[in-house]
């Protein structure tokens, strides 16, 4: 296709060889711009970093929650490590940590089978009392700090605490697993993602090595527990 160069009356008093020139430098720009925008584009759907959840309605009101977080009371990468190894997920690193008043989180980047890394979140809210875990998980859900199609799931792992797995797609393909438990006025949240194959359903993905992936995230929030 044909660009067409502007007279000397559309562009001023320049001369037409000057008008070709300012073109054709626009036309670059342009079309440097577009392919920055595709670049960026195609970045942010190859890597989705986990972040830490914003504040919800669950913790926003929370003065006269029981239980007050503490940011040294999360997990490490240092700590996630032999943890992990059951799952398959080594070399963890610190990718963001987020404190304050009624929350404080951390997340990670591991590695694994997967060409895309796995990613993990430590996080402890304050609650309201007599808030109930799947009051918890409602609300997440709503607010989208669970991702739309993640669903609760039964397992045989013994926690003496109220608690709940939900399980579903991250951005990125991989599965998502997400542990929530309630013990004194405090909310805790574990969470991982593990490679699944093209076509697999997140529950099908999981269900060889269901029992140490859940196993893995309750001895993350004893972590927690141990250091509150």
């Amino acid at each position: 296709m044909q660009t067409q160069v502007p007279t000397e009356n559309e562009i001023g008093n320049g001369t037409p060889q000057k008008s070709n020139r300012i073109w054709f430098i626009v036309g670059g720009i342009l079309l440097a711009c577009c392919c920055l925008t595709v670049l960026v584009a195609g970045a942010a759907s190859a890597f989705y970093f986990m972040s830490a959840p914003s504040t919800s309605s669950v913790s926003e009101s929370n003065t006269a929650s029981a239980g007050v977080p503490k940011l040294e009371a999360l997990i490490t990468a240092s700590e996630l490590e032999p943890l992990s190894e059951t799952i398959g997920i080594v070399g963890w690193t610190l990718n963001q940590e987020t404190p304050g008043e009624n929350r404080v989180c951390r997340t990670f980047q591991g590695y694994s089978w997967s060409a895309i890394p796995n990613e993990a979140m430590n996080c402890i809210y304050s609650i309201a009392p007599g808030t109930g875990v799947d009051e918890v998980g409602a609300e997440f859900l709503k607010s989208g700090q669970l991702f739309a199609d993640e669903k609760p799931v039964t397992s045989t792992l013994s926690i003496p605490y109220e608690h709940i797995i939900y399980v579903g797609t991250y951005p990125t393909g991989h599965t998502v697993i997400d542990l929530l438990v309630i013990k004194d006025g405090l909310l805790y949240w574990s969470s991982v993602t593990v490679g699944t194959q093209p076509g697999v359903t997140p529950e099908e993905n999981i269900q060889s090595y269901s029992s140490f992936i859940y196993e893995f995230l309750y001895e993350v929030v004893k972590v927690n527990f141990s250091k509150n």
